[in-house]
Order: structure tokens, then C-alpha cells, then sequence
């Protein structure tokens, strides 16, 4: 993985299947463009995924462009992300990436069920996440550096990134409203609460480690032996999108918490875990 193309192509959201297709042809000009099924992956937040099998060939040849979604940038390094996805890949716990492009990039399809709220609780499922959660936080040993030497996590920077997107007022009255009813004075006292955070949870002693930071049910693939009912034999982590280094004890508890799924119905109205 020295060097990695980029391609000059924009993917617009309402024609990705037509733009995963120009793409194709680029970086598998080999393949039967009359073979190729295509399969849109819908359990994506941020991002819109299809997967590009050929017919005439294993479903591991397959290819998956990723497209990210639209605004993601002002959350999302990206610069940071393609790092971290090869950083990954020589790792051995990342795909092979075959190509990036103007709104997103392209990878070797992973085998492999998304965890439910369900799956995610039984005990051979849970102690393969907790083994590959494991091997993800003893990768590398370098990363940002404190003035004595040690690891720091980019939690905090993380965070001061988010709270510079809030707006002093919303435009929306209800949304305004609804902000201040937990925020009184607005983003003052959001960045007020990060400060008491901060204060109490940086000297808790828990180790700073390459962190994935969003370990959702969707972001973890259940691979099981290819019998027929097999048993799972491993599972993979997804999306690096957020991965750094920070405290693990986030890592553990932040997919605790994903145990009870990220939609919640408020009001009739399903929201989405995610500004965009």
C-alpha cells in the first residue's frame, strides 16, 4: 500500500451507483461491467456504501466505494482517516484500500453480519469483540506526544472541534430552545461542562491507546466458519473514521453504550445520532 490513487471524480448522492461504475472501470478494468451486482448498504450514519461483486468471480473479490456524506468534513479529518486506514492495513486489521477520490474512497470488501442488539450480547460474540478491541489498542506506539514523552489523547481537541460548529443562537426557535434547556447560556456553558470533564477525567490513570472511538453494532462484522450455520471465528472493526489515540477506558465504555442501538424515536420523529 506505498502508493495509493486518487481519482479526479466527484460521486453525487443521488447517482452513486452510476459514479461506483466510472470508478470500477478505473481501478478493475478487467471485469465484465455486464457481470457486476451491486448492493447498497443502508446501516451507514455518516456515509453511503455500495458493494461491486462480479458474478464470475468469489464474493471476497468484491470492491466497496465508500461515499462520504455530505458536511462530514467539518466533523471528519479525512486526511486523518486515510492515514489511520493504512496505518491499519499494515497493522493486519484493515482491508487492502484500493483508491481515493474526491468525496470518499475505495476498499476490499469484508465478508461478514453486522452485530445487533441481540448478537452483540452473547458470549461468543462479546469475547471476540473484546479480543480484537485488545489487539486494536496495543497497535503503535507512536502518536501525539505530551512534553514528558507520553502518548496524549485528542480527545479534548476532538471535542473543542465539535463545540466550534455550535452556533452562538440557532436560526430554528425549537431547536434554540431545546439546546438552551440543557445548555442555559448557550455554548458557553457546553464548553464550561468539557472544562469540569476534563478536570476530573484526565488524571484517572486510564492508558492513552490507539483508540477506534466508534465502535457501534454496525461498525463491527460477525465472521463466521463458511459451514452452513457455522459458528463466528472472528470479527472485524469498520470505518476509522474517528480513530486516535485516547483514553481506552472510552473505547470500552463507548461500546457499552452501543449495546442499546443509536436511533431513539422522540416525539414520533426518529433522529439519527449525527448533526448532518
Amino acid at each position: 500500500m506505498s502508493t495509493i490513487p486518487h481519482l479526479p471524480i466527484f460521486v453525487e448522492d443521488d447517482a452513486i451507483e452510476n459514479g461506483s461504475q466510472i470508478i470500477l472501470k478505473l481501478i478493475r478494468p478487467d471485469w465484465d461491467l455486464g457481470k457486476i451486482r451491486y448492493k447498497l448498504f443502508t446501516d451507514g450514519i455518516t456515509n453511503k456504501l455500495v458493494g461491486l461483486f462480479n458474478d464470475s468471480r468469489p464474493e471476497e473479490d468484491g470492491v466497496l466505494v465508500r461515499v462520504y456524506g455530505k458536511n462530514t468534513e467539518q466533523i471528519i479529518d479525512r486526511k486523518s482517516e486515510f492515514e489511520n486506514f493504512k496505518f491499519l492495513y499494515q497493522a493486519g486489521v484493515a482491508p487492502d484500500l484500493y483508491a481515493t477520490f474526491d468525496n470518499g474512497m475505495v476498499y476490499k470488501y469484508i465478508r461478514g453480519e453486522t452485530l445487533t442488539t441481540t448478537t452483540v450480547r452473547e458470549p461468543t460474540i462479546y469475547r471476540l469483540v473484546a479480543r480484537t478491541m485488545a489487539r486494536f489498542h496495543r497497535l503503535g506506539a507512536s502518536g501525539k506526544r505530551a512534553d514528558d514523552g507520553t502518548t496524549k489523547s485528542e480527545l479534548w481537541s476532538k471535542m473543542e472541534q465539535f463545540a466550534n460548529l455550535i452556533p452562538e443562537r440557532y436560526s430554528s426557535p425549537f431547536k434554540d430552545l431545546q439546546f438552551r434547556k440543557t445548555f442555559p447560556q448557550g455554548v458557553k456553558s457546553l464548553r464550561a461542562d468539557i472544562e469540569t470533564l476534563k478536570a476530573l477525567l484526565e488524571n484517572i490513570g486510564s492508558p492513552v491507546v490507539f483508540c477506534h472511538n466508534d465502535l457501534l453494532l454496525t461498525n463491527i462484522l460477525v465472521q463466521c466458519d463458511k459451514a452452513v450455520g457455522g459458528s463466528p471465528v472472528s470479527v472485524a472493526f469498520i470505518d476509522y473514521e474517528y480513530a486516535m489515540f485516547n483514553y481506552q477506558a472510552f473505547d470500552i465504555a463507548n461500546h457499552f453504550i452501543e449495546f442499546a442501538g443509536v436511533y431513539y424515536v422522540i416525539n414520533r420523529v426518529k433522529f439519527k445520532m449525527c448533526p448532518f
